[in-house]
């Protein structure tokens, strides 16, 4: 799978935000003694993996990232080989009547695909994808998930100024769509998301195929009898909604006026690995997999790193990054079950 690694960095916006770095007043140096490598975590369902080069410890205080981040406690640690075995043994039926086994070896079906060294739970673990981080410095900010997205027009968004110099012709045009994301850190402070988007819509032709392929992929899906009604219907929502055959998109992040980070990439119709086909109209042109669900600054806001999930059919991608995408400060892959 492509993942979000297809993106590309702008090379103008790596040069005008490395030139406005050197302008500014330096960085405050990062906390000593801490490193995500080791103090981070993949949230699978409520469940904590525990991979080769970390541990954790019941008790231990963990910020969980998800919509929102929350902060909890470590409530339970298990080997996973043998909660595995004893599941295994046990069977998953007779384990899910059971509370108390349950509680013991549901994280085992969980990451059954992709058994980590250790198990755990955490109080606050009721997220079903995310990133859990732990012993994060007293210091740190922390930008809460950023909700549901906002569209809006291009002449009324009141950022598009701020990143117009490092936009393409690809994808600021006059018919551009605009989407933004909130993630707001402390009192009126907020790191914002900002796509701006060029899309190229399917052709009268184009689009009577892609409605007959949808209502013959949902008939697979219907008993023979059931069919007819929910075609009327399913037909009715799809002549309301238009196609898009392509998007460029310039995606931008911000701490107010000041910019952090910039990509584009091209979402293409029948291309997955930026955004699942059967939603890509002028609604979802910019929900891609690898979706923002948080930020955390180390240095009271003078550099940021971004915490991306890409969920795919078979795998889910976590990654750490730095918001102008210099630095990967943790990565892992986690096989899934479906």
């Amino acid at each position: 799978m492509n993942k979000h690694m297809v993106a590309v960095v702008l090379l103008i916006g790596a040069v005008t935000i490395a030139k406005a770095a050197e302008q500014s007043s330096p960085a405050l140096p990062a906390v000593a003694g801490f490193t995500y490598e080791t103090n981070t975590f993949v949230i699978y369902n409520g469940c904590l993996g525990v991979y080769p080069g970390a541990s954790l410890q019941p008790q231990e205080e963990i910020w969980s990232f998800g919509q929102p981040p929350t902060q909890g406690k470590v409530i339970r640690v298990m080997p996973a080989a043998p909660a595995r075995e004893k599941l295994e043994k046990m069977g998953f039926r007779t384990t899910a009547k059971d509370p108390d086994l349950a509680a013991e070896l549901g994280c085992a079906f969980q990451f059954r695909a992709d058994m980590p060294l250790s198990l755990a739970q955490v109080s606050n673990g009721d997220i079903g994808v995310g990133i859990a981080i732990r012993n994060l410095p007293a210091k740190a900010w922390i930008a809460q998930g950023g909700g549901k997205s906002v569209p809006m027009a291009l002449t009324d968004n009141p950022y598009v100024a701020t990143v117009r110099h490092l936009t393409t012709p690809a994808c600021l045009a006059p018919d551009s769509l605009v989407r933004m994301r909130k993630f707001p850190v402390h009192e009126e402070r907020e790191i914002i998301q900002l796509d701006i988007g060029k899309l190229k819509y399917s052709s009268p032709e184009a689009r009577k195929q892609k409605i007959a392929a949808e209502l013959q992929r949902r008939k697979d899906q219907y008993y023979e009898w059931a069919w007819p009604e929910y075609k009327q219907k399913k037909l009715a929502e799809l002549e309301k909604k238009d196609f898009v055959e392509s998007a460029e998109i310039c995606r931008f992040y911000l701490d107010g006026s000041h910019i952090l980070g910039v990509k584009n990439f091209l979402r293409q119709f029948g291309d997955e690995s930026n955004g699942y086909v059967d939603e890509f109209d002028s609604k979802s042109w910019a929900d891609t997999f690898d979706e923002a669900i948080g930020f955390v600054s180390l240095n009271e806001g003078q550099d940021w790193d971004v915490l991306l999930v890409d969920v795919g059919f078979d795998e889910i991608y976590y990654s750490i990054e730095r918001s102008d995408w210099s630095i990967k400060h943790f990565s892992k892959s986690l096989q899934i079950v479906h």
